[in-house]
């Protein structure tokens, strides 16, 4: 115990062990949201990877294509 406290005391002395930062009620709600929509856009991202992988493993060339419309997801799904 003595040896763990003197390194967690160095630790907090040198500002290498962040504190907690407690968030505030009223924006709780907003840090939420912002994890969700984190979580979603690196699933676009990870899915938008894919098909650009999926085209250079075909050895066609990477569609330029915004995903978002319709007509260009139905254009990906033609070229295969």
């Amino acid at each position: 115990d003595r040896i763990d406290s003197f390194k967690i005391a160095s630790l907090l002395r040198g500002g290498n062990f962040p504190l907690a930062y407690v968030y505030p009620k009223a924006m709780r709600a907003t840090r939420d949201l912002l994890r969700r929509r984190t979580k979603i856009m690196r699933h676009g991202a990870d899915l938008k990877a894919h098909v650009s992988n999926t085209f250079s493993q075909y050895n066609h060339p990477a569609p330029n294509l915004q995903l978002r419309y319709p007509y260009a997801r139905e254009e990906v799904r033609n070229r295969f």
